[in-house]
């Protein structure tokens, strides 16, 4: 009696594990997903800008700043008013300030304005900074980038600095 017998090879993946095959239904979930999210996005965008206006708040302390770039690699940040130094940022460090200079000076080069037009950096009363470009039209809130990096900012203005580490709400 001669027995016929198959030899079955399975294919196990690098590192020795065998793999299960995701099922279907879990691929045709993630799919419709995705087509869904795109959907929406693609709606929103031709829509129109969809913005989210920050809550209204009184105007506590403004200040125009003009930002020189030094032979050193600094930075001397002026009053646009007075002309008088308001800080001196080393090399090396303020890195927020530092790269948000480099965005808002892309935009001035790309609008064709140069670094004579001050910022205005803005204090609010609801504990707020925002620094707007007047040359371009833009306006950061500052605090979208975090509290901690408020305090580079906050530093410019004369008023107290402390307010700029937390929002009017409690944080846990």
């Amino acid at each position: 009696m001669t027995t016929n017998t198959q030899q079955i090879d399975t294919v196990v993946p690098q590192g020795g594990v065998p793999h299960k095959d995701v099922p279907k239904a879990a691929l045709i979930a993630a799919g419709l997903l995705l087509a869904v999210s795109i959907a929406l996005a693609g709606t929103a965008r031709l829509h129109g800008d969809i913005a989210v206006a920050p809550p209204a708040a009184d105007k506590v302390e403004s200040r125009a700043l003009i930002f020189r770039d030094r032979a050193d690699r600094g930075i001397a940040v002026l009053d646009g008013t007075t002309g008088a130094v308001v800080a001196d940022l080393s090399p090396g460090t303020h890195g927020f300030v530092r790269g948000m200079l480099r965005g808002l000076s892309r935009d001035r080069f790309v609008h064709g304005v140069g670094a004579e037009v001050p910022f205005t950096l803005t204090r609010w009363s609801d504990g707020r900074y925002s620094l707007s470009d007047p040359a371009t039209g833009s306006t950061l809130h500052l605090a979208a980038y975090g509290f901690a990096n408020v305090h580079e900012f906050a530093a410019f203005l004369p008023g107290p600095a402390e307010q700029a580490a937390q929002p009017k709400e409690a944080r846990p």
